[in-house]
């Protein structure tokens, strides 16, 4: 019963801090900086998903991992910034990745 009431009480929190803004704010129109920083809040949020996992193989001595990651991980970075179609970038970070894995024996 506690596992029940507790995954409904975070699916309540979950619920409510999406729909709240939405009724407080369905009136009003937001400044244009605020819509400018807004902007910014996917990028913001793959990067932080994305970057501990990039970066912690080094830390944790995985060392036939640390290296395609890394690379992996800079070549999407690059090829973020050159093509602007998120899949297509997503499919060149993958593919490098297990390229260098197999190249590399790991």
């Amino acid at each position: 019963m506690f596992l029940t009431l507790l995954i409904v009480g975070m699916a309540a929190c979950a619920f409510a801090t999406r729909y709240l803004p939405i009724v407080l704010f369905q009136d009003r129109e937001l400044p244009g900086p605020v819509k400018t920083a807004l902007n910014y809040v996917p990028a913001a949020v793959l990067a932080a998903l994305v970057f501990p996992e990039v970066v912690t193989p080094m830390y944790e001595g995985g060392g036939d991992w640390a290296v395609p990651t890394l690379i992996g991980g800079v070549v999407t970075l690059i090829a973020g910034r050159l093509i602007k179609n998120f899949l297509a970038v997503a499919a060149i970070g993958v593919v490098t990745f297990f390229v260098l894995r197999q190249l590399l024996g790991g």
